[in-house]
């Protein structure tokens, strides 16, 4: 039998080192589970969790890599509006959440075209998404959103991209 060391046994929880630098995370290593689906928000942690889920799920949707604008106009049908000068009732300010927050746990690699008049962003997932979220599990969170008839194999780019690195 494989002894975890305590931290991972008791709370789940992984230490890793980034790629991009000499920092270090802990990492949820609790596995997703189609009950975390089923769950509802109870704390203002699985809001952000929640989240952060959405944004992550439209990027890997959209190819791996979203524009502002996008993301801007997909935020908008959840009545979340980046920008806003009021915070978002629930999440605060998005704005810091998104582009301090995120971005420098790692979620979130957000590019800045500074070659574009306005400069424009670009959103993909950080290092810490890709080790935190799979792909898997966020695809079936997809095909749950759109209904019982959706196969994870109808979105074959994405499905690939499953298959291709489990």
């Amino acid at each position: 039998m494989i002894s975890l060391p305590i931290y991972l046994q008791v709370y789940g929880y992984n230490i890793v080192r980034l790629k991009n630098n000499d920092s270090y995370i802990l990492l949820n290593d609790l596995k997703y589970n189609n009950d975390l689906l089923e769950s509802t928000a109870a704390s203002s942690s699985d809001e952000l969790i929640s989240l952060l889920t959405i944004i992550l799920s439209a990027i890997f949707m959209s190819g791996g890599v979203m524009q502002e604008s996008s993301l801007n106009e997909y935020l908008k049908t959840f009545h979340i509006e980046l920008g806003s000068r009021s915070p978002h009732p629930v999440f605060g300010n998005v704005d810091k959440l998104i582009h301090q927050d995120w971005a420098r746990q790692c979620y979130l690699e957000i590019i800045l075209d500074k070659m574009m008049d306005p400069p424009k962003r670009e959103y993909k997932w950080g290092e810490r998404a890709h080790l935190e979220f799979p792909k898997k599990w966020m695809l079936e969170l997809v095909c749950k959103v759109y209904g019982d008839d959706i196969q994870p194999e109808m979105w074959t780019a994405q499905w690939k991209q499953v298959q291709d690195n489990p």
